[in-house]
C-alpha cells in the first residue's frame, strides 16, 4: 500500500513539475515578443525621443530604488524596536501589541511594494536601448531553448511502477 502511494506521490510531482515548465515557458515567449516588438519600434522612433524615454525610465529606476531603501530602513526600524522585551510589555496591553505587529506587517508590505516597482522599472528600461535590448532578447532566447529541453527531457522521465 505504502508504494502506491509514492508511485502516485511521484505521477503528481511530474504533472506538477510539467505544468510549472509549461507556465514558466509561456511567460517566458510572452515577455519574448513584447521585447520583440519593442526591438521593431526603435528604428521608427526619434532618437532624442529614444534618449529622453531611456533617461526616464532610469531616473524612474532610480527613484523606485530609492523608495526601496527607505522602506527597507522603516522595516529593519520597526523590527529593531519590536525586542522580546517590549513584545511581553506590548502583550500585557493587547491594542499596543496588534498596533504594533500592524505597524511591522505594513512595513513588510510596503517593502515588498517597492521590490515590484524596481523590479517593474528595470525591466522597463531596455524598451528604449536597443543595443541592450538586443543583449536582452538573446538571453532571453537562451533561457526558453533551456526550459524547452528541459521540458522535452523531463517528459522521458518513467515515473516508478509498483512492485
Amino acid at each position: 500500500m505504502q508504494v502506491s502511494r509514492t508511485v502516485a506521490a511521484k505521477r503528481m510531482d511530474k504533472t506538477w513539475l510539467d505544468s510549472g515548465i509549461e507556465t514558466g515557458l509561456k511567460e517566458f515567449e510572452a515577455q519574448l515578443k513584447i521585447m520583440e516588438t519593442w526591438r521593431k519600434k526603435i528604428p521608427t522612433t526619434p532618437t532624442a525621443t529614444l534618449t529622453s524615454n531611456h533617461n526616464n525610465a532610469i531616473q524612474a529606476e532610480q527613484a523606485a530604488q530609492k523608495e526601496l531603501t527607505a522602506n527597507k530602513k522603516k522595516r529593519d526600524q520597526a523590527a529593531k524596536t519590536w525586542t522580546r522585551k517590549k513584545i511581553e510589555d506590548a502583550m500585557k496591553q493587547p491594542g499596543a501589541y496588534k498596533t504594533k505587529k500592524r505597524d511591522i506587517g505594513n512595513a513588510k508590505t510596503r517593502v515588498t511594494r517597492s521590490q515590484e516597482k524596481v523590479g517593474e522599472a528595470t525591466r522597463k528600461i531596455p524598451e528604449f536601448d536597443e543595443r541592450n535590448l538586443k543583449k536582452e532578447i538573446v538571453n532571453w532566447k537562451a533561457i526558453i531553448a533551456q526550459l524547452k529541453k528541459f521540458e522535452t527531457e523531463s517528459k522521458n522521465i518513467k515515473a516508478l511502477k509498483a512492485e
